[in-house]
């Protein structure tokens, strides 16, 4: 049987140690209290495999993978607002609005008014 050894890179070796370094001289200043993570708890923390754990779960396939992108990228360049809901009945079958839809009936109601 063929084993292979896999080492990683002398660049994440050295940047690796320069972090280890880092954190020993805080924790001998006192400017780290309890038990320091450790290396890869600080590179991949517990939050974040949480969350990429619960993305997996929830798409299940490339197409709600390739959606949730797009909704994400529109509610980041407000073309699409995000309402945080803990019962999907409360939307009652209403999407959410693009920015540019709302400006366009802002003008409208605006327009109509006799202020």
């Amino acid at each position: 049987m063929l084993k292979l050894s896999i080492s990683k890179p002398p660049q994440l070796q050295v940047l690796e140690q320069d972090l280890t370094d880092s954190i020993t001289n805080l924790k001998d200043k006192n400017r780290i209290f309890g038990t320091p993570l450790s290396i890869n708890e600080l590179l991949d923390p517990l939050e974040q495999q949480e969350n990429l754990d619960m993305d997996a779960e929830m798409f299940k396939d490339d197409v709600e993978i390739i959606a949730e992108v797009r909704r994400r990228e529109a509610v980041r360049n407000g073309d699409a607002i995000e309402v945080d809901s803990d019962d999907e009945d409360d939307c009652h079958g209403v999407a959410a609005m693009a920015t540019s839809e709302l400006i366009a009936l802002a003008e409208k109601l605006e327009a109509g008014s006799v202020l």
